[in-house]
């Protein structure tokens, strides 16, 4: 793990250094991913689902039964090597996080957008070790940036073609039928259905989980995550830590949608984080941990666009010290788990 560590730092350095013009502040940004990039591809072991995804290529079949999305098996079938399929991955990934960086994320707002990347669990380890979500993952981008430009063909286009590598994200076709406004009575009734789902959650735990399960058991268009949950469960401490810090930023993203200065791009990042919070807010879903995997890299977008639309300062460091709180507690209680300890301790690359 020390050399995700020094990959952060490298990042924070890098991005440290002043920018005359537009181009020398995309140079850094490709430098920075150029690290991140290398990290991915040259791992060995490195990751829960390493070797299930090496045994699926040599095998040619997807974690050994047959099954999968018929766009990653194509794409395992013209790859040499298992080891071309992480390059492959790992660019793919970057190109993603390339495109919404210069798309959505105001450029002095950078080195604070990684940061918190490689605090959250499921960003960048997460998107690399499942090598499905994180291709998945950079189609919702494309399809996120088609929406805004009115291109609604293209939006479906790519949600489809995403869901060929992992069929999770065709839930975000839901997308396409969000209405453009949402007055200030829609975001008061938002604000008191989270408190709602927040006290659910948190009060009756396992009523909560046992009638999700036995919903997702009955429709099962997926399969169940909730052991992905279980080295993440809060104690009350942290969870009502983490309650305070999601209110607050949910009552930030809140008061950013009611601005008239939002461009549409950002308008629809904002909102689209909405969901986000939905599933924060119900931590005794363990599907929710899937989505996560998407959603972490949209939110942070989104909350680094509603910190550049506040203009007390006052406030801008309060938003700052909720994110870094929030996913600082994350990425210690990820530190601590046993999934933790077993997959993620010692890195090893092919250079060794």
């Amino acid at each position: 793990m020390k050399v995700f560590y020094l990959v952060l730092l490298f990042v924070i350095i890098i991005n440290s250094f002043p920018s005359k013009n537009e181009k020398s502040y995309r140079i850094k940004l490709i430098i920075s991913l150029l690290a991140i990039t290398l990290m991915e591809s040259l791992r060995v072991g490195w990751g829960p689902d390493y070797y299930n995804y090496e045994n699926s290529f040599i095998s040619g079949n997807f974690l050994l039964d047959g099954k999968g999305e018929i766009g990653f098996r194509l794409l395992q079938s013209i790859m040499p090597s298992y080891r071309m399929l992480l390059v492959v991955a790992a660019l793919w990934y970057s190109v993603g996080l390339y495109i919404l960086f210069t798309d959505y994320v105001p450029t002095k707002y950078w080195r604070l957008a990684f940061i918190l990347l490689f605090l959250a669990p499921t960003a960048i380890l997460g998107n690399m070790t499942g090598l499905r979500t994180g291709i998945a993952l950079v189609f919702l981008i494309l399809a996120i940036r088609s929406l805004d430009n009115g291109r609604r063909l293209l939006f479906i286009v790519y949600i489809i073609a995403g869901s060929l590598f992992h069929f999770s994200l065709i839930v975000f076709m839901l997308l396409f039928f969000v209405p453009k406004g949402i007055s200030r009575t829609k975001k008061s009734i938002v604000f008191v259905a989270f408190i709602i789902l927040a006290l659910l959650s948190a009060i009756v735990p396992q009523v909560w989980l046992q009638l999700v399960n036995e919903l997702i058991n009955y429709v099962d268009p997926f399969e169940k995550y909730s052991y992905y949950m279980e080295d993440f469960e809060l104690s009350s401490g942290r969870r009502g830590l983490s309650y305070v810090l999601l209110f607050y930023l949910l009552y930030e993203v809140l008061l950013c949608l009611e601005k008239t200065d939002l461009t549409k791009s950002h308008y629809l990042l904002v909102r689209l984080s909405l969901l986000w919070f939905f599933l924060s807010f119900s931590p005794a879903i363990g599907l929710s941990a899937r989505f996560y995997y998407y959603l972490d890299v949209i939110f942070i977008c989104a909350m680094i666009i509603v910190l550049s639309h506040r203009k007390n300062s006052i406030s801008r460091i309060l938003i700052i010290a909720a994110l870094l709180l929030y996913y600082g507690l994350q990425h210690y209680i990820f530190y601590h788990s046993s999934i933790f300890n077993e997959f993620w301790r010692e890195y090893h690359s092919i250079l060794e």
